[in-house]
């Protein structure tokens, strides 16, 4: 089920953590060194490595941080962005993990590292418009924890070249 507008329009734009889906082969040493350069963007850990959603955090949970374990894998090696959106869709209500926005490391990842973000709905968050926009490691947590409603628009005005990083 869809979520029309973000959860709660009286605290942030955005709903909590953000999840990281790899769709790459990224071995678990790499996936650390990407939530620790993201960490030195913001200061903050933002993403939930997604596996499963029993593994999301919850309100007050912390998102995941390095190292990563040697066993977790992820579940969406080799899968599509429209695998991803039907996993954002079943998002439970208890889970502190942002509908709207996600990041994924994909072949922009391995081609020039770069995360690719994600947004689900048009610049009011509604409907199932899906857009992406190519962004650095260390700017990534920082770019999603600065949305704002219209952010993103105004974001993609400022970046013509449409490989060129947002952060």
């Amino acid at each position: 089920m869809p979520y029309d507008g973000p959860k709660d329009v009286n605290t942030a734009w955005t709903d909590g953590h953000f999840a990281l889906f790899v769709l790459a082969d990224v071995s678990n040493d790499e996936l650390s060194h990407v939530l620790e350069e993201a960490y030195n963007g913001s200061g903050e850990y933002h993403f939930w490595l997604a596996d499963v959603w029993s593994n999301a955090p919850r309100d007050g949970e912390d998102a995941t941080k390095p190292p990563v374990g040697e066993d977790w894998r992820s579940p969406f090696y080799g899968k599509t962005v429209e695998d991803v959106v039907a996993f954002m869709k079943k998002l439970p209500e208890d889970r502190y993990v942002d509908y709207h926005y996600f990041a994924v490391l994909g072949q922009d990842f391995t081609k020039r590292r770069m995360v690719t973000i994600y947004r689900v709905g048009d610049e009011d968050l509604i409907g199932d418009k899906l857009e992406a926009l190519p962004c650095s490691i260390a700017g990534s947590t920082l770019f999603l924890s600065a949305i704002e409603s219209h952010y993103w628009e105004e974001t993609k005005a400022n970046y013509p070249k449409e490989d060129e990083p947002v952060g």
